[in-house]
């Protein structure tokens, strides 16, 4: 009996040891899987697998999640695309350019390189779709277009200049979004959580819509070039310092700016001097 007991113990020490093993070792491929969605960014250098130029270029089409993405000017004739991630796909199609990212990681994707598209100087768009997840954006000359169609995440994107002659479409999720410059016909902004610093000078009726977040607004151009209507929650809206209550109007401008504003901040400022040539 003694010899009995003997063996069941020590069967229970050693599947005991065993649990406690496996818990282990899973909580250490956890931990090293989660320590690789940074892993690949945090490189000083990127190795480029993918390279190639387009002609003939009329709408740009982005869907990237995780990657790293720059637009910058280029003194060649060619639209180029350049990437370090063995996920993204390129392709021409009836003057569309596509480029998307491939799921990818533990959780469907993660961060992997860095894609840049390169403009020639003065491109001009009938119309640029940009989706951008939890990665960033960084636009690093102006950007022009007809129409554009802009949804961001919880990442950063950042614009040198942004220039839509007939309307454009902002979801800004909830990151951060800086445009430094530029003109916009028909704006309609749809803010979450995150923040948004965007100087423009807008044309036509514009409509601005926030959450949660915060929004500081430079209009640029004078100040009789603008109406602006506020309809607000329990957020606060402020016009060069002074603050604008709920269903009031101010100026008499020919473009008008509608903001519907949460429980977030609104400022507003005039006669900017960010605007570009």
């Amino acid at each position: 009996m003694k010899t009995t007991f003997q063996i069941i113990k020590a069967f229970a020490i050693v599947l005991a040891v065993m649990i406690i093993v496996s818990i282990v070792g899973a909580v250490v491929t956890g931990v090293e899987m989660l320590g690789m969605l940074g892993s690949e960014r945090d490189h000083d250098e990127y190795t480029l697998v993918a390279d190639a130029g387009y002609s003939d270029v009329r709408e740009l089409d982005i869907n990237v999640k995780a990657t790293e993405l720059k637009i910058v000017e280029t003194d060649k004739e060619l639209v180029r695309v350049e990437t370090t991630s063995k996920y993204i796909d390129q392709w021409q199609d009836q003057g569309t350019l596509h480029v998307t990212e491939r799921s990818h990681g533990i959780f469907g994707w993660n961060a992997v390189g860095l894609t840049t598209i390169y403009l020639p100087k003065n491109t001009h768009f009938e119309r640029v779709r940009l989706e951008v997840g939890a990665g960033s954006l960084t636009v690093e000359t102006d950007l022009n277009a007809k129409k554009a169609k802009l949804d961001f995440g919880a990442g950063r994107a950042m614009f040198d200049g942004l220039y839509v002659s007939e309307s454009a479409e902002i979801d800004a999720g909830a990151g951060l979004l800086e445009i430094h410059g530029g003109k916009v016909k028909d704006l309609n902004l749809d803010m979450g959580a995150g923040k948004a610093a965007v100087d423009l000078r807008l044309a036509g009726n514009n409509h601005i819509q926030t959450g949660a977040g915060k929004l500081e607004l430079g209009l640029l151009g004078g100040k009789s070039d603008y109406t602006v209507a506020v309809n607000k929650g329990i957020g606060s809206v402020a016009l060069d310092g002074a603050n604008l209550g709920d269903n009031e109007e101010w100026g008499k401008g020919v473009n008008k700016v509608k903001i519907e504003s949460g429980v977030g901040a609104v400022e507003i400022r005039t006669n900017s001097e960010k605007e570009h040539d």
